[in-house]
């Protein structure tokens, strides 16, 4: 029938209920249509095909701006009671302002990243809503969607809108998922950076984070998967 080859077809099961394993196979293929960087790699796209690149380029700058300002305010923190014991006053008021200009710039920062993340949201809004419209109206699937009985959708065309708004907009959304994955790419990298080099009596500790880390997110997906609580 043709409800049982559309389902099937969605990834989904025969009663209609995703597994986590074809949710998260559904997402990895709207990220391609999205934004497919292995494809990009390998020739076979070209970079400007990669929806919202140049706001995905300035919000991994903001991450890293944001990462040298919290680090540089954590090393002057480190040094205000050694100029406070020292009672260099000179000093003192010269780190305060320090200080005072690093918040302003972290704040810039936070702001610029929140427009960027919005500037992604949109673009890829854009391309899955101009992509999903251009499949409805090709070979009268507006038509059939109507016509399936128990399966019909009552208003295609907002249904689009609505899932598409979900999806990418929503806090859970994509959009939060890539800045997720950036911030602590950034942050890792950052981290380990300082560890390997300011302290490399601990470098031993490197892989041990990585494993805990990555074991951790292992054991809370299995205990309470993401998709039963409505997360990406």
């Amino acid at each position: 029938m043709p409800g049982d080859a559309v389902r099937q077809s969605a990834g989904r099961q025969p009663d209609g209920a995703p597994t986590d394993a074809q949710a998260r196979a559904a997402i990895r293929r709207v990220v391609r249509e999205l934004f497919d960087v292995p494809a990009v790699l390998r020739g076979q796209k070209k970079l400007r095909e990669l929806a919202g690149i140049e706001w995905v380029a300035g919000s991994v700058l903001m991450n890293m701006v944001s990462v040298g300002v919290n680090s540089r305010w954590m090393d002057n923190g480190r040094k205000v009671a050694h100029i406070m014991y020292l009672r260099d006053m000179r000093a003192f008021v010269r780190i305060i302002v320090g200080q005072m200009s690093l918040s302003v710039l972290y704040q810039f920062t936070s702001a610029a990243g929140w427009w960027m993340r919005t500037q992604i949201s949109i673009a890829w809004r854009k391309r899955l809503t101009e992509r999903l419209h251009a499949v409805y109206f090709a070979d009268t699937l507006y038509y059939r969607q109507t016509t399936w009985g128990s399966q019909s959708i009552a208003d295609p065309a907002q249904r689009i809108a609505a899932d598409v708004t979900s999806l990418v907009g929503n806090y859970d959304g994509l959009t939060m998922l890539l800045q997720s994955y950036i911030s602590t790419g950034v942050g890792v990298t950052n981290a380990v950076w300082r560890l390997w080099f300011q302290m490399p009596g601990q470098r031993w500790l490197v892989p041990f984070i990585f494993a805990w880390s990555y074991g951790n997110l292992l054991f809370r997906n299995w205990f309470s998967p993401a998709m039963w609580r409505s997360n990406l």
